[in-house]
């Protein structure tokens, strides 16, 4: 990963084929020592909500908060904010507290 630059990329580990593994309460085991790593069955289904849901905490621990003043011409970042991000308070004159992955740098208060 470091040569091709993505030495810094979140990496979250699934382990498939837990319905074939001869010992998968052993591979769950280990797997819960190892941080964002999550076995599942591909056939079965089992594991994918928690995969799921690992990759929303992951998610959630990316994000960024700041204080942004978002000019009404921009009306549509405002609108990725609330769907991609988590928008604790807004005032009209579209100023919000948010926690976001995306860049907003120019905005930033």
């Amino acid at each position: 990963m470091k040569e091709l630059g993505l030495a810094e990329l979140p990496v979250i580990t699934v382990w498939n084929k837990m319905d074939a593994a001869a010992t998968p309460d052993i591979l769950r085991q280990v797997a819960a020592t190892r941080r964002d790593t999550f076995c599942i069955s591909g056939l079965t289904g089992e594991g994918v909500g928690e995969v799921l849901e690992g990759i929303e905490s992951l998610l959630q621990r990316m994000m960024i908060d700041m204080h942004v003043l978002v000019p009404y011409t921009e009306g549509a970042l405002l609108g990725e904010l609330h769907s991609t991000g988590v928008v604790r308070d807004e005032e009209f004159g579209a100023s919000c507290s948010c926690s976001s992955a995306t860049c907003l740098g120019t905005y930033s208060v």
